[in-house]
Protein backbone atom coordinates (compact mmCIF):
# COMPACT_ATOMS: atom_id res chain seq x y z
CA UNK A 1 0.00 0.00 0.00
CA UNK A 2 2.92 2.37 0.45
CA UNK A 3 3.26 3.30 -3.26
CA UNK A 4 -0.36 4.49 -3.41
CA UNK A 5 0.33 7.33 -1.01
CA UNK A 6 3.23 8.53 -3.12
CA UNK A 7 1.19 8.25 -6.33
CA UNK A 8 -1.50 10.48 -4.81
CA UNK A 9 1.16 13.02 -3.85
CA UNK A 10 2.70 12.94 -7.34
CA UNK A 11 -0.71 13.47 -8.93
CA UNK A 12 -1.29 16.43 -6.64
CA UNK A 13 2.01 18.06 -7.54
CA UNK A 14 1.27 17.50 -11.24
CA UNK A 15 -2.05 19.30 -10.92
CA UNK A 16 -0.50 22.18 -9.01
CA UNK A 17 2.36 22.61 -11.49
CA UNK A 18 -0.15 22.65 -14.35
CA UNK A 19 -1.97 25.49 -12.59
CA UNK A 20 -5.19 23.56 -12.12
CA UNK A 21 -5.83 24.49 -8.49
CA UNK A 22 -6.97 28.06 -8.01
CA UNK A 23 -8.09 27.16 -4.51
CA UNK A 24 -4.56 26.42 -3.32
CA UNK A 25 -3.54 29.91 -4.43
CA UNK A 26 -6.64 31.26 -2.69
CA UNK A 27 -5.78 29.42 0.54
CA UNK A 28 -2.24 30.80 0.53
CA UNK A 29 -3.47 34.35 -0.07
CA UNK A 30 -6.12 34.17 2.64
CA UNK A 31 -3.49 32.81 5.00
CA UNK A 32 -1.56 36.02 4.43
CA UNK A 33 -4.68 38.09 5.12
CA UNK A 34 -5.19 36.27 8.41
CA UNK A 35 -1.57 36.89 9.36
CA UNK A 36 -2.00 40.63 8.71
CA UNK A 37 -5.12 40.60 10.90
CA UNK A 38 -3.30 38.81 13.72
CA UNK A 39 -0.50 41.39 13.49
CA UNK A 40 -3.14 44.15 13.74
CA UNK A 41 -2.23 45.47 10.29
CA UNK A 42 -5.90 46.10 9.61
CA UNK A 43 -5.66 48.43 6.61
CA UNK A 44 -3.32 46.04 4.80
CA UNK A 45 -5.55 43.10 5.68
CA UNK A 46 -8.57 44.94 4.29
CA UNK A 47 -6.85 45.77 1.01
CA UNK A 48 -5.38 42.29 0.61
CA UNK A 49 -8.70 40.57 1.27
CA UNK A 50 -10.49 42.68 -1.33
CA UNK A 51 -7.89 41.78 -3.96
CA UNK A 52 -8.19 38.07 -3.21
CA UNK A 53 -11.98 37.94 -2.91
CA UNK A 54 -12.68 39.73 -6.17
CA UNK A 55 -10.90 36.93 -8.05
CA UNK A 56 -13.05 34.18 -6.51
CA UNK A 57 -16.45 32.81 -7.41
CA UNK A 58 -16.91 31.66 -3.83
CA UNK A 59 -15.29 32.83 -0.61
CA UNK A 60 -15.29 30.44 2.33
CA UNK A 61 -17.58 31.32 5.22
CA UNK A 62 -14.76 31.52 7.78
CA UNK A 63 -12.93 33.99 5.55
CA UNK A 64 -15.99 36.20 5.09
CA UNK A 65 -16.49 36.26 8.85
CA UNK A 66 -12.82 37.21 9.23
CA UNK A 67 -13.38 40.07 6.78
CA UNK A 68 -16.30 41.35 8.84
CA UNK A 69 -13.93 41.67 11.82
CA UNK A 70 -11.34 43.43 9.64
CA UNK A 71 -13.97 45.94 8.50
CA UNK A 72 -14.94 46.78 12.07
CA UNK A 73 -11.29 47.44 12.89
CA UNK A 74 -10.94 49.93 10.02
CA UNK A 75 -14.18 51.72 10.82
CA UNK A 76 -16.22 50.30 7.94
CA UNK A 77 -19.23 49.14 9.94
CA UNK A 78 -21.71 48.94 7.06
CA UNK A 79 -19.39 46.75 5.02
CA UNK A 80 -18.58 44.64 8.05
CA UNK A 81 -22.25 44.06 8.79
CA UNK A 82 -22.91 43.13 5.16
CA UNK A 83 -20.03 40.65 5.28
CA UNK A 84 -21.36 39.13 8.47
CA UNK A 85 -24.79 38.75 6.87
CA UNK A 86 -23.14 36.97 3.95
CA UNK A 87 -21.28 34.62 6.29
CA UNK A 88 -24.50 33.77 8.12
CA UNK A 89 -26.32 33.20 4.81
CA UNK A 90 -23.61 30.62 3.99
CA UNK A 91 -24.10 28.80 7.29
CA UNK A 92 -21.95 30.58 9.87
CA UNK A 93 -23.52 29.56 13.18
CA UNK A 94 -22.77 32.68 15.19
CA UNK A 95 -22.96 32.87 18.94
CA UNK A 96 -25.12 35.52 20.55
CA UNK A 97 -22.19 36.99 22.49
CA UNK A 98 -20.49 37.80 19.17
CA UNK A 99 -23.43 40.06 18.37
CA UNK A 100 -22.53 42.14 21.42
CA UNK A 101 -19.18 42.82 19.73
CA UNK A 102 -21.04 44.25 16.74
CA UNK A 103 -23.36 46.28 18.93
CA UNK A 104 -20.41 47.90 20.66
CA UNK A 105 -18.63 48.68 17.39
CA UNK A 106 -21.52 49.73 15.15
CA UNK A 107 -24.21 52.27 15.87
CA UNK A 108 -26.06 50.95 12.81
CA UNK A 109 -26.67 47.62 14.55
CA UNK A 110 -30.35 47.47 15.48
CA UNK A 111 -33.10 44.97 16.23
CA UNK A 112 -34.04 44.61 12.54
CA UNK A 113 -30.48 43.68 11.63
CA UNK A 114 -30.29 41.17 14.47
CA UNK A 115 -33.63 39.56 13.59
CA UNK A 116 -32.50 39.35 9.98
CA UNK A 117 -29.45 37.34 11.03
CA UNK A 118 -31.62 34.74 12.75
CA UNK A 119 -33.79 34.44 9.63
CA UNK A 120 -30.73 33.99 7.42
CA UNK A 121 -29.41 31.32 9.77
CA UNK A 122 -32.65 29.38 9.43
CA UNK A 123 -33.16 29.89 5.69
CA UNK A 124 -29.76 28.80 4.41
CA UNK A 125 -30.72 25.15 4.91
CA UNK A 126 -33.11 25.37 1.95
CA UNK A 127 -30.31 25.07 -0.61
CA UNK A 128 -28.48 22.14 0.98
CA UNK A 129 -28.45 18.44 0.17
CA UNK A 130 -30.45 17.57 3.25
CA UNK A 131 -30.21 13.79 2.87
CA UNK A 132 -26.40 13.99 2.71
CA UNK A 133 -26.29 16.50 5.57
CA UNK A 134 -28.59 14.51 7.86
CA UNK A 135 -26.69 11.28 7.25
CA UNK A 136 -23.38 12.95 8.11
CA UNK A 137 -24.79 14.56 11.26
CA UNK A 138 -26.36 11.29 12.43
CA UNK A 139 -23.23 9.18 12.01
CA UNK A 140 -20.92 11.88 13.30
CA UNK A 141 -22.89 11.82 16.55
CA UNK A 142 -22.46 8.03 16.70
CA UNK A 143 -18.72 8.43 16.01
CA UNK A 144 -18.30 10.97 18.78
CA UNK A 145 -20.42 9.09 21.35
CA UNK A 146 -18.28 5.96 20.97
CA UNK A 147 -15.03 7.95 21.14
CA UNK A 148 -16.20 9.78 24.24
CA UNK A 149 -16.89 6.43 25.91
CA UNK A 150 -13.57 5.04 24.66
CA UNK A 151 -11.55 8.02 25.89
CA UNK A 152 -13.28 7.73 29.24
CA UNK A 153 -12.01 4.17 29.64
CA UNK A 154 -15.37 2.50 28.99
CA UNK A 155 -14.88 1.37 25.41
CA UNK A 156 -12.70 -1.05 23.49
CA UNK A 157 -10.62 -1.09 20.32
CA UNK A 158 -13.02 -3.63 18.87
CA UNK A 159 -16.03 -1.40 19.48
CA UNK A 160 -14.21 1.58 17.99
CA UNK A 161 -13.28 -0.26 14.79
CA UNK A 162 -16.77 -1.73 14.47
CA UNK A 163 -18.35 1.71 14.87
CA UNK A 164 -16.01 3.25 12.29
CA UNK A 165 -16.99 0.50 9.82
CA UNK A 166 -20.70 1.16 10.38
CA UNK A 167 -20.26 4.91 10.04
CA UNK A 168 -18.31 4.77 6.78
CA UNK A 169 -20.61 2.07 5.36
CA UNK A 170 -23.50 4.52 5.58
CA UNK A 171 -21.64 7.67 4.57
CA UNK A 172 -19.47 6.29 1.77
CA UNK A 173 -22.26 5.85 -0.84
CA UNK A 174 -22.90 9.60 -0.61
CA UNK A 175 -19.19 10.37 -1.03
CA UNK A 176 -19.12 8.13 -4.10
CA UNK A 177 -22.20 9.81 -5.58
CA UNK A 178 -21.57 13.47 -4.71
CA UNK A 179 -17.89 13.61 -3.74
CA UNK A 180 -16.55 15.06 -0.51
CA UNK A 181 -19.25 17.57 0.37
CA UNK A 182 -18.34 21.07 1.48
CA UNK A 183 -20.24 23.87 3.20
CA UNK A 184 -21.98 24.77 -0.08
CA UNK A 185 -23.53 21.30 -0.26
CA UNK A 186 -24.27 20.25 3.31
CA UNK A 187 -23.53 23.34 5.42
CA UNK A 188 -20.44 24.35 7.33
CA UNK A 189 -20.99 22.32 10.52
CA UNK A 190 -21.85 19.13 8.63
CA UNK A 191 -18.83 19.61 6.34
CA UNK A 192 -16.62 19.81 9.42
CA UNK A 193 -18.27 16.63 10.74
CA UNK A 194 -17.65 14.84 7.43
CA UNK A 195 -13.95 15.63 7.69
CA UNK A 196 -13.82 13.89 11.08
CA UNK A 197 -15.60 10.84 9.68
CA UNK A 198 -13.15 10.61 6.79
CA UNK A 199 -10.21 11.18 9.13
CA UNK A 200 -11.30 8.10 11.06
CA UNK A 201 -11.59 5.96 7.91
CA UNK A 202 -8.49 3.95 8.80
CA UNK A 203 -9.86 0.80 7.17
CA UNK A 204 -9.38 2.27 3.69
CA UNK A 205 -6.50 -0.07 2.84
CA UNK A 206 -6.87 0.39 -0.93
CA UNK A 207 -7.05 4.18 -0.81
CA UNK A 208 -10.58 4.49 -2.23
CA UNK A 209 -10.78 7.92 -0.65
CA UNK A 210 -7.65 9.23 -2.40
CA UNK A 211 -9.15 10.54 -5.67
CA UNK A 212 -12.13 12.08 -3.87
CA UNK A 213 -9.85 13.72 -1.34
CA UNK A 214 -7.59 15.17 -4.01
CA UNK A 215 -10.57 16.53 -5.94
CA UNK A 216 -11.84 18.11 -2.74
CA UNK A 217 -8.52 19.84 -2.12
CA UNK A 218 -8.17 21.17 -5.65
CA UNK A 219 -11.75 22.47 -5.69
CA UNK A 220 -11.84 24.06 -2.25
CA UNK A 221 -14.06 21.45 -0.62
CA UNK A 222 -11.62 20.65 2.18
CA UNK A 223 -9.22 22.83 4.12
CA UNK A 224 -5.56 22.21 3.21
CA UNK A 225 -4.71 21.48 6.85
CA UNK A 226 -7.47 18.88 7.01
CA UNK A 227 -6.24 17.26 3.78
CA UNK A 228 -2.73 17.11 5.24
CA UNK A 229 -4.08 15.67 8.49
CA UNK A 230 -5.82 12.79 6.72
CA UNK A 231 -2.76 12.00 4.58
CA UNK A 232 -0.43 12.05 7.59
CA UNK A 233 -2.76 9.94 9.72
CA UNK A 234 -2.83 7.28 6.98
CA UNK A 235 0.96 7.30 6.74
CA UNK A 236 1.68 7.28 10.48
CA UNK A 237 -1.13 5.12 11.85
CA UNK A 238 -1.79 2.73 8.99
CA UNK A 239 1.59 2.35 7.28
CA UNK A 240 4.10 3.27 10.02
CA UNK A 241 5.68 5.90 7.76
CA UNK A 242 6.92 9.35 8.64
CA UNK A 243 4.41 12.20 8.21
CA UNK A 244 4.59 13.93 4.83
CA UNK A 245 3.17 17.33 5.76
CA UNK A 246 3.74 17.03 9.54
CA UNK A 247 0.16 18.02 10.33
CA UNK A 248 0.68 15.10 12.68
CA UNK A 249 4.11 16.25 13.92
CA UNK A 250 5.47 12.95 15.23
CA UNK A 251 9.27 13.12 15.24
CA UNK A 252 9.37 16.86 14.63
CA UNK A 253 12.24 17.24 17.10
CA UNK A 254 14.42 14.99 14.94
CA UNK A 255 14.11 17.11 11.79
CA UNK A 256 17.01 19.10 10.40
CA UNK A 257 16.66 22.67 9.17
CA UNK A 258 16.84 21.42 5.59
CA UNK A 259 14.09 18.86 6.22
CA UNK A 260 11.85 21.51 7.76
CA UNK A 261 12.39 23.73 4.72
CA UNK A 262 11.39 20.87 2.42
CA UNK A 263 8.29 20.09 4.50
CA UNK A 264 7.28 23.75 4.38
CA UNK A 265 7.58 23.66 0.59
CA UNK A 266 5.25 20.66 0.54
CA UNK A 267 2.84 22.44 2.87
CA UNK A 268 2.88 25.60 0.78
CA UNK A 269 2.15 23.56 -2.37
CA UNK A 270 -1.25 22.58 -0.94
CA UNK A 271 -2.06 25.85 0.83
CA UNK A 272 -0.94 25.01 4.39
CA UNK A 273 0.81 27.45 6.67
CA UNK A 274 4.48 26.83 7.51
CA UNK A 275 5.39 24.87 10.61
CA UNK A 276 6.75 28.06 12.20
CA UNK A 277 3.14 29.28 12.53
CA UNK A 278 2.52 26.54 15.10
CA UNK A 279 3.60 25.76 18.62
CA UNK A 280 4.77 22.13 18.30
CA UNK A 281 5.71 20.25 21.44
CA UNK A 282 5.87 16.76 22.87
CA UNK A 283 4.02 16.08 26.10
CA UNK A 284 5.41 13.91 28.90
CA UNK A 285 3.20 11.01 27.81
CA UNK A 286 4.72 11.11 24.30
CA UNK A 287 1.76 12.83 22.68
CA UNK A 288 2.60 15.50 20.11
CA UNK A 289 0.70 18.78 20.28
CA UNK A 290 0.38 21.18 17.33
CA UNK A 291 -1.37 24.45 18.17
CA UNK A 292 -1.65 27.72 16.29
CA UNK A 293 0.48 30.49 17.75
Amino acid sequence: MKPILFIVTQILFTHVLMGQSHFIEYANEMRNVRKLLMNEEYESAYTKYKLVAEKCNYVLTDDIRMFSAICLNVGKCDEGMQAFQKAVSQGHNFKDDYLDFFKNKCQQFDADFENGLYKLRNNYLDDLNIAYRDTVVKYYQIDQAVRKRYNGGNGSDRELKYTDSIVIKNVWPLVEKYGVADERTIGKDAADHLFIILLHYDADKFNKLGPYLLDALLNGKIKPENYAWIIDRRRVWCHQLKPFYYQIPNGFDELSREEIDEINRRRNSIGCRPLSDYDIRKENDGTWIMAEK
